[in-house]
């Protein structure tokens, strides 16, 4: 009998997994991103990418992220009972539990670059949709239900928020001139934590990790 060796199926973009960006190149990309949403390209994905780079949140996770779990400084209503948070409930985090992610200056620059989307007049429509990052190619037409009525199931679906990131990303890596994935920016960003802190343990808390393990990177 003939034994054959399958190779194991490797997912679409494997190669990544185990990469991260240098500072400097995070330093690079989050300069491309400002400048893309300045120019008004890609609105909501760019916002979205900067998130995910000073945050490290997943992008599962932060393309789920409504404008009510945003807690400025001094609204502690939330679960968590403290304020200047992102609350990240656990129906959306990998691990099942709360988390949230702190309002630094960076957080804070993005949150009101957001404002300023809603500020052009093509955009001001959009603030009616829960997600912080809604997809403009929704229109209020879709909004509506068969009485005419805005459709709060409607709105609140999947149907009316970005779920990928692909055409920012890649005028971003085309602008830097670097390769990569998405998800580079949370091994970064993890890597960074772990030499920050000094220890996996206090890493994993600030990033919502499941294992210390994995952040040994």
């Amino acid at each position: 009998l003939e034994v054959k060796n399958f190779e194991v199926s490797k997912g679409k973009n494997s190669e990544y997994n185990s990469r991260k960006f240098p500072p400097k190149t995070l330093e690079k990309i989050w300069v491309s991103l400002q400048k893309i949403s300045n120019m008004g390209k890609h609105p909501f994905q760019s916002e979205a990418l900067m998130l995910m780079l000073v945050s490290g949140v997943r992008q599962t996770e932060c393309l789920k992220i409504k404008k009510n779990m945003v807690f400025r400084e001094g609204d502690k209503d939330n679960s968590l009972d403290i304020d200047n948070i992102i609350l990240l409930p656990g129906r959306m985090t990998k691990n099942r539990k709360d988390r949230f992610i702190t309002i630094t200056p960076p957080v804070a620059f993005i949150l009101d670059q957001l404002d300023e989307i809603y500020k052009r007049p093509a955009f001001q429509k959009y603030k009616f949709i829960p997600h912080l990052f809604p997809t403009n190619k929704s229109t209020p037409k879709k909004w509506r239900g068969e009485d005419g009525e805005l459709s709060q199931e409607f709105m609140n679906s999947r149907r009316t928020r970005l779920t990928d990131l692909r055409e920012c990303w890649a005028t971003m890596l085309d602008d830097v001139g670097v390769k990569g994935v998405p998800r580079m920016f949370r091994k970064s960003y993890a890597s960074i934590a772990v030499q920050q802190l000094k220890t996996s343990a206090k890493a994993k808390n600030l990033t919502g990790h499941i294992r210390a393990s994995t952040l040994d990177i």
